[in-house]
């Protein structure tokens, strides 16, 4: 069953050192990437909707190739490991093995950032007709009931205005994310095939 807190953990868990395999520490890619979203929210607030069209269309591009990946990597899983191998080319084997099922959960990620990314960007799109809708009923509302228009006025512009930039700031987040996740997939899968292409050359001589 589906479990987006499973790959959350099994994508942070590929964060390490290939040749030593130590440890990386992850906290700072996040907190760089909220800053980054933050401060893209509020430079860049006014964007035309050709531009969030853009983002859509680049990320389904995105994640229909990674799909492809994916299907890829699950149809060849493992390396078999030939009858008379050494300890040292048997763990080189192990440990691609072990990349291919990382570069998996790590495809598994950016697809669910991606796919998030593409509904924020959507709700964006949809957001100003909704708020302008919302805002005209809120204003017969309170003329209905008394209530001071010139206050409520300003309550709900603040109030749209505040909810938009949170919006923006969880699209611009899950855009890096998936955009920055998605270039280390190429640079690990690069590396995976080219340690697997000359592992089999090895073996085929």
């Amino acid at each position: 069953m589906f479990k987006f807190s499973n790959i959350v953990r099994q994508n942070a868990k590929t964060y390490y050192d290939f040749e030593s395999n130590s440890a990386k520490r992850i906290w700072p890619r996040y907190v760089a990437i909220c800053i980054s979203s933050i401060f893209l929210s509020v430079a860049f607030a006014e964007r035309s909707d050709n531009f969030y069209m853009g983002i859509i269309t680049v990320q389904a591009i995105l994640i229909g190739f990674s799909f492809n990946v994916m299907v890829f990597i699950t149809s060849n899983p493992i390396i078999p490991e030939p009858e008379k191998c050494s300890l040292e080319r048997s763990e080189k084997i192990q440990r691609l093995n072990t990349l291919s099922e990382e570069i998996f959960f790590n495809l598994s990620y950016f697809n669910v950032a991606a796919i998030l990314s593409v509904v924020i960007t959507l709700i964006l799109l949809l957001l100003p007709t909704v708020s302008q809708h919302s805002v005209e009923a809120i204003y017969r509302l309170s003329v209905w009931i008394g209530l001071d228009l010139q206050t409520c006025h300003s309550f709900w512009e603040w109030f749209f205005y505040f909810a938009k930039t949170l919006v923006l700031t969880v699209a611009y987040l899950l855009i890096i994310d998936s955009l920055s996740t998605f270039l280390r997939i190429v640079g690990r899968a690069t590396f995976y095939f080219e340690k697997k292409i000359a592992l089999l050359q090895q073996e085929n001589v």
